[in-house]
């Protein structure tokens, strides 16, 4: 049995297209079962009460993959079918962290529009990491600090580790306490590499689309077993 829940859970949401070759299925229902699986993996963590889901959903190298129209279509049918069940995400803080510079206008305008949303008490942030990179992230945050000094003549030597947190398009969360990739890889590909410092990381064979409540129970199950130091 799990005794304490981490607040903060990150995830890589690797191999979707595999699942599908596996399972000898087209690409794009792979990524739709990648989709289901997410779905549930929400309503398990307001389940268990886990405050923060961050998913890495396209990173800003993934716009450049071959199959990337299918990532649009699906995100695109992904918000018709949300607008007709206008319910989903009452029970979700929605935020999107990544670049916006180039996100299709209408996907980003669906997005900000969940953002909006006020209309209940929410049971969970969920950080959907859209067009993000680390590097890309780190810029955004060199930017807004530069911006700051220039436009208030402020002195450099106010610059630290928390006025640079404070800059992060996480800036106003704890990091996460683990990160969970599936697919078998063992890499961060770019995502959170400020935030993940000291976050516990678990990398298993299972694709994500067969992610299920057992695995997630299981792997937080080890983390209790964990003894975690910070760097002390």
């Amino acid at each position: 049995m799990v005794k304490k829940f981490p607040t903060h859970v990150a995830i890589i949401m690797d191999g979707n297209s595999r699942w599908a070759k596996m399972n000898n299925l087209p690409k794009k229902r792979g990524y739709k079962k990648g989709i289901k699986t997410l779905e549930n993996l929400i309503d398990i963590c307001i389940k268990i009460k886990i405050k923060i889901l961050t998913v890495y959903a396209l990173s800003t190298e993934n716009i450049y993959r071959k199959d990337i129209n299918i990532l649009y279509t699906l995100i695109s049918d992904f918000i018709k079918n949300s607008k007709k069940d206008h319910h989903k995400f009452d029970n979700i803080d929605f935020r999107l962290i990544g670049d916006r510079n180039n996100i299709n206008k209408d996907i980003l305008s669906f997005f900000e529009k969940i953002k909006k949303n006020k209309k209940s008490k929410k049971k969970i942030i969920l950080n959907f990491a859209y067009n993000y990179g680390s590097w890309k992230e780190l810029e955004f945050c060199i930017k807004k600090i530069v911006s700051d000094h220039k436009n208030n003549n402020k002195d450099i030597n106010l610059i630290n580790e928390n006025y640079i947190k404070n800059n992060l398009y996480t800036n106003d969360i704890p990091d996460p306490d683990l990160l969970i990739r599936t697919g078998g890889n063992k890499r961060l590909s770019n995502f959170l590499l400020l935030q993940l410092r000291y976050a516990e990381l678990f990398f298993i064979d299972t694709l994500w689309p067969d992610f299920n409540e057992t695995n997630f129970i299981d792997i937080l199950d080890q983390f209790n077993k964990r003894k975690r130091t910070f760097g002390l």
